[in-house]
């Protein structure tokens, strides 16, 4: 009967746990969503290394066909933002970086003209 009972409570802390960690997966995607376009650099670094904790801690766990459809979906919508927030992010430093040295040409340019 002790052994049942412990069994139970086993089974339902796994169960809570698995759930959490799920929770956290759509709490994390839906933040990135909402958020994605205030997001700097160093914004997107901080959410791919929740993204990662909360990915390892999933596999710890086996998943009904529909839980495992949802967790796919929202590691790929995290994925792809994460693609285009630090490609973005990166692409705007290059123009800025790209733009200046420009300048500075253009001001040595002037500078030599006779």
């Amino acid at each position: 009967m002790v052994l049942s009972g412990i069994a139970i409570l086993c089974l339902m802390s796994c169960a809570t746990s698995k759930q959490n960690v799920m929770k956290d997966l759509d709490e994390l995607t839906d933040e990135i969503v909402e958020n994605a376009n205030e997001y700097n650099f160093r914004d997107w670094q901080k959410k791919q290394r929740s993204f990662h904790r909360i990915d390892k801690k999933l596999q710890k766990y086996t998943y009904t066909e529909g839980e495992q459809a949802e967790i796919d979906a929202q590691r790929g919508t995290c994925i792809g933002y994460f693609t285009v927030g630090v490609y973005g992010e990166s692409s705007n430093k290059i123009t800025e970086a790209r733009m200046k040295l420009q300048n500075i040409v253009d001001g040595i340019q002037k500078a030599l003209r006779p």
